[in-house]
């Protein structure tokens, strides 16, 4: 069985591209930050976290809520 984050690495996809798509879908649905950021940190980057990479969720998701009604609501 594959793991539950198969989809977020190639031949899938970009783990950038998935990850934004993630938090635009829970920000859509009205999850807040922390509730965001605690279901994204479960699908990792394929090295795992680091700084750089936690900054990225970080920014994004601030960012996606700031702007969610601008969101596609058809996604």
């Amino acid at each position: 069985m594959p793991s539950k984050n198969w989809f977020m690495h190639p031949p899938f996809g970009i783990w950038h591209d998935n990850l934004i798509s993630l938090v635009q879908w829970h920000a859509l649905h009205g999850r807040s930050y922390e509730e965001i950021i605690n279901i994204a940190e479960c699908f990792e980057p394929q090295n795992g976290w680091d700084g750089q990479s936690k900054q990225f969720l970080k920014s994004t998701t601030k960012f996606i809520l700031r702007n969610a009604n601008e969101l596609p609501q058809g996604r």
